[in-house]
């Protein structure tokens, strides 16, 4: 079955993106690239099979600058849905950790499977880093701002200023950071905050300022008035804690700034555990290399502080903990650890599949077979890390799973992700942003 599944699936991507390139071609005819070319290219780079990822690469290769000025021309003089959706693919051009949220995304509807694609560091010192920043401040800035009665509009420009604060999130400076606060002043609205605050803490590398949100719904008089002026004063409160801690980093070389980062994870994970019985356990398809993305998006630069400060933890699963980090940007995962947690209690077997999926590594399926079957178990993780190391080599143990535990729904989901796919081929029904 996995053998059929992956040749069918692989023969209908490859049929459908794979067209006709030619680099001497490309650099005979230096016309810029069109809306459709970039969109093929993106296509290809987020495909979950690493063949047409490899041609991907190979078109990128060529034909990189090209595509990046002809994006940005339409980021300057398209309507909002282009500007969008042109930030929305220069980020994946640009950015192979992008690319990776964004093939986690494109599911069948199923479930997401989730890997890291590296290199990890933010492509800042690319050569078109300051023609990219210029192009989108301009185009941040010249964005409408329809009313939410508008919703059509409304949405569509949300989700346009989101793309294009990614984008630019990419190449940032210290002075788009300083132009970031300075806006971040003047926003009132959680919907204005929402890009900036992440923008922010993305660049800080603290962890995210989670705004509240109200569930749809009617409540008892005066409990929408109550909440949202908890809410305005929440969002006085993380304004100004981010501008606090831009301003003690503003003067930092990078070594300090790593280790700002650092401290601020510490804080929040080593607490959390002592206090939950040495778990830091997310739930649902939330993978820790996700939620301490601005960290990890330090890079190889990280890695020395990161190991330095593992090796003075005392217990386990705080180093189990800086190890998720350690293997998303490595790729390489620590087999003695590996072991250690394999052999611990529940809050250290949770780590094993967090690891596995930051790594990417294929050597832990028997463990993770095991473990998805133990009914004292939460299974979830364990079936989502088989899914996301092993794709249809995995379909055995997925299939082991649900047949241990009918109620084992992450791994049912996970089978039905993997034969939609092979249905679907190339064309997934989700992805992080629609435009038109």
């Amino acid at each position: 079955m996995k053998a059929a599944l992956h040749s069918l699936v692989f023969a209908v991507t490859t049929a459908c993106l794979s067209l006709p390139f030619s680099s001497s071609s490309a650099a005979e005819n230096p016309a810029p690239a069109s809306a459709g070319e970039s969109s093929r290219i993106v296509e290809l780079l987020v495909s979950d099979h690493v063949e047409v990822v490899a041609q991907g690469k190979a078109a990128l290769e060529s034909q990189q600058s090209t595509l990046i000025h002809s994006l940005l021309e339409r980021i300057r003089s398209g309507d909002t849905g282009a500007k969008g959706r042109s930030a929305y693919e220069l980020a994946i051009i640009i950015s192979p950790w992008i690319r990776g949220k964004e093939a986690a995304e494109r599911s069948c509807n199923q479930c997401r499977i989730d890997a890291p694609q590296r290199p990890v560091l933010r492509p800042v010192a690319m050569t078109e880093a300051a023609t990219i920043r210029e192009t989108l401040v301009q185009a941040i800035e010249s964005l409408p701002s329809p009313p939410m009665s508008e919703s059509l509009q409304y949405d569509l420009t949300k989700q346009a200023k989101e793309a294009m604060y990614e984008a630019l999130g990419e190449v940032a400076d210290d002075a788009i950071m300083d132009r970031v606060m300075q806006k971040l002043e003047s926003a009132t609205t959680p919907h204005d905050c929402k890009p900036l605050f992440q923008f922010a803490t993305t660049y800080l590398g603290t962890p995210p300022a989670e705004i509240p949100m109200r569930r749809c719904g009617l409540g008892p008089p005066g409990e929408r008035e109550a909440f949202l002026e908890e809410q305005a004063k929440t969002l006085v409160v993380l304004r100004q804690q981010l501008q606090d801690q831009w301003k003690a980093v503003r003067s930092m070389g990078q070594t300090d700034r790593i280790k700002y980062s650092m401290k601020s994870w510490r804080d929040r994970f080593v607490p959390f555990q002592e206090s939950h019985s040495g778990n830091y356990y997310l739930s649902g398809s939330t993978w820790m290399f996700r939620e301490m993305e601005s960290l990890i998006r330090f890079g190889a630069p990280a890695v020395p502080l990161l190991r330095a400060q593992q090796s003075q933890e005392t217990t386990l699963e705080a180093r189990g903990v800086w190890e998720v980090l350690i293997s998303t940007i490595t790729g390489v995962e620590d087999e003695a650890l590996m072991r250690e947690l394999l052999a611990g209690s529940k809050p250290h077997l949770y780590l094993a599949p967090e690891i596995v999926v930051a790594s990417g590594s294929k050597k832990w399926l028997a463990d993770l077979d095991l473990l998805q079957q133990r009914l004292d178990m939460e299974e979830e993780k364990f079936s989502l890390a088989i899914l996301s190391a092993h794709r249809e080599e995995g379909i055995p143990a997925l299939e082991r799973g649900l047949a241990r535990n009918k109620d084992n729904y992450h791994a049912e989901f996970a089978l039905k992700e993997l034969a939609a796919r092979a249905e679907r081929g190339i064309s997934p029904v989700m992805r992080r942003f629609y435009f038109p």
